[in-house]
């Protein structure tokens, strides 16, 4: 069925004084299939997808980016140790002595947040040869097992991989940490 616009009644048409843009269904992705123009949307339907690409620029079937949402970080509570790090996962330490070990591969720009609001002391260590964590100007010691770790109430730290697999930095940090070098 054909909508008066002309554009198949399952796809919608956004117009205002100086361009058109359109919202429309397709099985898989639109690159080099499916022509409209810059600013449109396009859903993927094929069946578990669900994917969104908006179409970047041109007029023709090219310029289509699949949009990736940035993901949400959430917060756990920690009863026990060892902690595996995962990106985008936030850590409340709330017993004794808690080890935060390093994931052993991370890209560049994910983050790793630990908050310790009694006092009760962590630790974030190496997991991997070549591994470390630069606060400031101070580099901790590379390879497993070498640590940065808390000393008292309230600390909190916020570290970013800047480095693939290896370099992890302190971009925020709360309280005074002793860093193993």
């Amino acid at each position: 069925m054909t909508a008066p616009n002309g554009i198949l009644s399952s796809n919608y048409r956004l117009k205002d004084s100086t361009s058109t843009v359109f919202i429309i269904k397709n099985n898989g992705t639109p690159e080099g299939v499916v022509s409209s123009n810059a600013g449109s949307l396009c859903l993927d339907t094929t069946a578990g997808d669900g994917k969104l690409y908006i179409k970047q620029s041109g007029s023709g079937n090219t310029g289509w980016v699949l949009f990736v949402p940035e993901p949400v970080a959430r917060w756990v509570v920690d009863t026990t140790s060892p902690i595996s790090l995962e990106s985008n996962i936030n850590h409340f330490a709330t017993t004794t002595l808690i080890d935060y070990k390093l994931p052993s591969t991370s890209f560049v720009g994910e983050t790793f947040m630990i908050s310790d609001p009694e006092g009760f002391l962590f630790t974030v260590s190496a997991t991997q040869p070549g591994q470390y964590i630069q606060h400031g100007a101070t580099k901790t010691a590379t390879g497993v097992g070498t640590n940065f770790a808390s000393t008292g109430i309230g600390d909190s730290v916020e570290l970013v991989c800047f480095e693939i697999d290896k370099g992890f930095l302190v971009v925020d940090s709360i309280g005074n940490f002793e860093v193993n070098t």
